[in-house]
Formats: C-alpha cells, sequence, structure tokens
C-alpha cells in the first residue's frame, strides 16, 4: 500500500510537497495529524508524512489488540478451554470470546 501511495504522491510536483499551512488545513479538517516535524523550507514531504501516519496506525492497532487480550485474559479463568483458546486460538476464535464478553460488537 505504501508503494501505492507514494506513486500517487510522486506522480504530480504539487503533491509531492505540501507547505505547513496546507498541512495545518488538512489536519484540521480531516483530523489526520499529519506531522510537521520534518518540515524543510516550510515544505512537508508528503510520501514521509503518509510512512508516519502509517507506521502510528500500526502501533494504535497494536496497542488495541493487546488492551482488549488483556481484558479477555481477565475476565477469564485460568485453566478452562475459553482461557486457552484466548492464549493459544486463533485470531477468528479470539474474535468469538471478545463478541462473547462484550469486548469488541
Amino acid at each position: 500500500m505504501r508503494d501505492r501511495v507514494c506513486a500517487i504522491i510522486e506522480s504530480k510536483d504539487e503533491y509531492k510537497s505540501v507547505d505547513v499551512g496546507t498541512v495545518d488545513i488538512i489536519n484540521i479538517y480531516t483530523d489526520a495529524k499529519i506531522s510537521k516535524r520534518k518540515a524543510e523550507g516550510g515544505k512537508v514531504n508528503m510520501c514521509t508524512a503518509i510512512e508516519g501516519l502509517m507506521e502510528d496506525s500500526r502501533i494504535e492497532g497494536q496497542e488495541q489488540g493487546e488492551n482488549r487480550a488483556l481484558e479477555l485474559i481477565k475476565l477469564l479463568e485460568p485453566g478452562t478451554k475459553e482461557y486457552d483458546k484466548a492464549l493459544n486460538g486463533t485470531a477468528a476464535e479470539r474474535k468469538k470470546l471478545y463478541k462473547k464478553y462484550k469486548i469488541i460488537e
């Protein structure tokens, strides 16, 4: 996905780098949280910015998954089949448990 997004961004000069004011507007209207830390000359490299957003999303997803698993483990009795599924089961088995215990909808 990263390669496709960067290819689109790099297809036009006006997409490659955007001034920080434009990034502010994008962030306000989309809640994207594009970082301006690496801005050079008042411009943000959008391919780098998108990579940062994707990494932030991966980290957030990992944290959510860890929190769900921890919440489930706290609810279950050690030694039970469900407890074993929570620890060693497939993602689909855990998902059923998350739904059963209303951790997700």
